[in-house]
């Protein structure tokens, strides 16, 4: 399963690379998208004794967008954030609308073991992984990254320090 999640990452990558993956956009409930995400990891966070912590929006989110390409930004994300806490640790994901500047925000918070300052700015470069204790091939920061570029958006990394936690951020243009 390893296996096929990394060469599946490797596919996609080399199609971001080489301009071959294609965006299906539409009108899309971007709150929708994070549920179903979100619901995908319910049980393994009870399995793992960790606290998944999910401020459902009530409200209808419209962005322009990829539902599969942008679900695949949250499970990895939400993956990451489970996968780097340890037991009875905390991820929380809130999602909300600033309509003042007309984009959308998607915070995803662990309290995991955090990224050290230094490599801060790599995590996101192919192949790169700051923490070599945990599974992963170092491609979906990259691909995810890419996926929101593609939707004119950024994704923003910040952590506090080792020890100390990680907050994704992935902001999108709403739609009118």
């Amino acid at each position: 399963e390893r296996l096929s999640v990394m060469v599946e990452e490797l596919l996609d990558f080399s199609r971001l690379q080489s301009g071959r993956m294609v965006l299906q956009p539409m009108k899309l409930d971007i709150i929708a998208e994070l549920s179903e995400a979100v619901l995908t990891f319910e049980q393994r966070a009870i399995r793992e004794k960790k606290d998944l912590i999910y401020n459902e929006n009530d409200d209808i989110i419209a962005v322009t967008g990829d539902k599969n390409r942008l679900r695949q930004v949250f499970v990895n994300i939400i993956d990451n954030a489970i996968k780097y806490s340890s037991s009875g640790g905390t991820v929380t994901i809130n999602a909300y609308e600033d309509e003042k500047e007309k984009k959308v925000v998607v915070s995803v918070t662990d309290t995991g073991c955090g990224i050290k300052p230094s490599d801060l700015a790599k995590v996101k470069t192919k192949f790169f992984k700051a923490n070599h204790t945990r599974r992963g091939s170092g491609i979906g920061l990259a691909v995810a990254d890419e996926i929101i570029a593609m939707h004119k958006g950024t994704m923003d990394i910040t952590s506090p320090g080792e020890g100390l936690g990680t907050t994704v951020s992935i902001i999108l243009p709403a739609k009118n």
